[in-house]
Parts: C-alpha cells; structure tokens; sequence
C-alpha cells in the first residue's frame, strides 16, 4: 500500500477517526478491514522513519493495538476493536509526545518549588557569576536555611 501524504500522526488519527465510527455500526457504511490494514501500515511507515528509542516503543505498542483492532473486527468482536483502536490513538498520542516534554519546575528536598531552567547571566535571578542566585533564605555553603544564632 502506497501512502500519498505526509503520514502525519493527524493522518493517521483521521483512518482512526473513520475506522472507529464504522466499527461500531452494525453495518460499516464503507469496508473496514482495508482501513485497518492502512492504519498498521502507516504506523509501519513511521516505525521506519524514527531513531527516537522511547518514541519507537510507544508506536510499537499502538501497532500492536491497532493489530489487535483488525484481529477483533475480523472475529466480530467490534466492542473490542474499538476498544483497541482507541488504545492504538492513546499510545500515538503518548508517542508523538514524548520528544516534547520539558521539565517547567522542579521541587527541592524543602518542598520549595523552582523553575526548571536557571536563569543565565545577565537575566534576572542570575547570581554576578552567571549561575543561579541563591535562594532567599538559603546559604550555599551548608546547602540549607542558615543558622541563627
């Protein structure tokens, strides 16, 4: 099966779209087995395009999904191919995702939360050495509150 477009993850959530509405009707109006087909062979197609190991195991899983859709519709079991093929939708979901994530905070051992990037020199917050200002309240030689005396 040759694929005339760019395959995007919208391209293949559109077959997925589809696919789910007739895979619920008693009688599909178009035929859904060549749709299901589709879907693993787009999935297939980005499986060979991407380097991303965690990227990859999430497209993985949705193939195998999208495998188990096919398999459950042909055995007319539709309940539980629509089941799959919302399982295949979440893993892309998840999968296109992963490369996105950036941290925006974090949360120190004293439960005060920071921003994830420490401002570079010359920004606001930056101490005259260019790193990190220290924490109000908080001395860099002992690592924690200062002691009052």
């Amino acid at each position: 099966m040759r694929i005339s477009d760019d395959n995007t993850l919208e391209d293949i959530q559109g077959v997925i779209i589809c696919l789910e509405a007739d895979v619920r009707l008693e009688i599909p109006r178009f035929p859904v087995a060549p749709r299901l087909r589709e879907l693993i062979v787009r999935i297939d197609d980005k499986l060979i395009r991407n380097n991303n190991a965690v990227r990859r195991n999430w497209f993985t899983t949705a193939r195998e999904h999208a495998l188990a859709a096919e398999r459950a519709f042909l055995e007319g079991r539709a309940p539980d191919s629509y089941a799959s093929l919302r399982l295949c939708w979440e893993h892309l979901e998840r999968g296109n995702k992963v490369h996105k994530r950036r941290a925006t905070f974090i949360a120190g051992a004293d439960g005060q939360i920071l921003p994830a990037s420490a401002p570079s020199a010359g920004e606001p917050g930056a101490a005259p050495n260019g790193g990190p200002a220290e924490r109000p309240g908080h001395s860099s030689v002992t690592g924690g509150p200062p002691s009052v005396s």
